[in-house]
């Protein structure tokens, strides 16, 4: 099994490149079917030798997205995994490749990481998707970003939509182009009422920008005479942040093998885990995922306290804190997979 599936990555590999080799009108065509084939590589990964006996399910039944249950064992999940997805560049850099095909595969990955997350029972995921920072990268290749999100969103959004996906925004919402603001407000609006797991997309988000405006909100209330200034608490800051009801992280990933949180969520990583990943966004799928996962399970969280544990449930929206975490394997699966690929690769 381990042996296929490794032939199998190393053929998404090298497709991965030829989505931008087309002309434009083919690439949505070619970059779906490779989101499905990655998709669908995923879960043999997880299931590994189950796919013979279990078979795999279609990515789509009658038109709409396939739901398939979390699978849930031993260890704890967190409830809250949030992902600094970096490496883009130099993902597309290492093939020769210019930076706006790196940000076309590091949309697939979010997709494919939304995915592993209902996998593996993740409740909340929080990913990093532009920071104010990000605004001093060449205007070309920020105007093609902004163009791959709003194409992903519109490519992307009914899928959202079937598995239970909520989607929110979390960031400034005054400069960011006008037909991506509409993308993004009109998938939170179609995605509402979902409550399977909560998706933040922090877009022109800045951590520290998100601090100064809850301040400047609680001086504004202090001047106004709402609030005195010895009564204010964490949490007269926490409901002044840009999404108020966002939980604490419980696990904080970062892609591409850097160790810094950059401006990332600061409040809300006051004591979260960090893995810290060497491969690339665009190469980040199920089993980078489920590898964070186990490194979790396995660290004591003490909280300042003197006994590790579990903190007091906080409310989430959506639900509370999911369920157990699976763990598997990493290594040493059975036997070939090939007939069993095909199958899915085909169907």
């Amino acid at each position: 099994m381990g042996i296929q599936l490794g032939r199998c990555r190393a053929l998404l590999e090298q497709a991965a490149p030829v989505t931008g080799l087309v002309p434009a009108e083919y690439q949505p065509f070619l970059h779906t079917m490779l989101l499905g084939a990655q998709v669908q590589f995923d879960e043999v990964t997880l299931r590994q030798a189950r796919v013979f006996t279990e078979g795999i399910e279609p990515l789509t039944s009658t038109g709409a997205a396939c739901r398939r249950p979390g699978r849930t064992e031993a260890g704890p999940v967190p409830p809250h995994v949030a992902v600094i997805m970096d490496g883009n560049r130099r993902w597309a850099a290492k093939r020769g490749l210019p930076a706006s095909q790196g940000h076309q595969a590091g949309e697939r990955a979010l997709m494919r990481l939304v995915n592993a997350a209902l996998r593996l029972g993740v409740r909340n995921l929080s990913v990093y998707a532009f920071s104010t920072e990000n605004w001093d990268r060449p205007r070309e290749e920020v105007a093609h970003l902004f163009d791959t999100m709003a194409d992903g969103i519109a490519r992307g959004v009914e899928w959202l939509h079937g598995l239970g996906v909520r989607v929110r925004w979390c960031g400034r919402r005054d400069r960011v182009e006008p037909s991506l603001a509409s993308a993004l407000a009109l998938v939170e609006s179609m995605t509402s009422n979902n409550d399977v797991l909560l998706l933040t997309v922090c877009l022109d988000y800045g951590g520290r920008d998100e601090l100064v405006e809850a301040a400047r909100a609680l001086a504004a209330e202090a001047v106004a005479g709402t609030i005195r200034p010895e009564d204010i608490s964490a949490a007269d800051l926490a409901r002044n942040m840009y999404e108020p009801g966002l939980p604490d992280v419980d696990l904080l990933i970062r892609t591409s093998g850097e160790q810094r949180i950059s401006n990332f969520m600061p409040w809300h990583l006051a004591y979260a885990e960090m893995v810290f990943d060497p491969a690339p966004w665009p190469d980040f799928g199920l089993a980078q995922l489920r590898e964070a996962l186990t490194a979790y399970a396995g660290r004591r969280r003490r909280f300042g306290g003197d006994l590790p544990g579990p903190r007091p449930a906080r409310a989430c929206p959506g639900g509370g804190a999911g369920p157990d975490f699976l763990r598997m394997p990493l290594a040493n699966p059975g036997p070939g997979v090939t007939s069993a690929f095909k199958t899915w690769l085909w169907s």
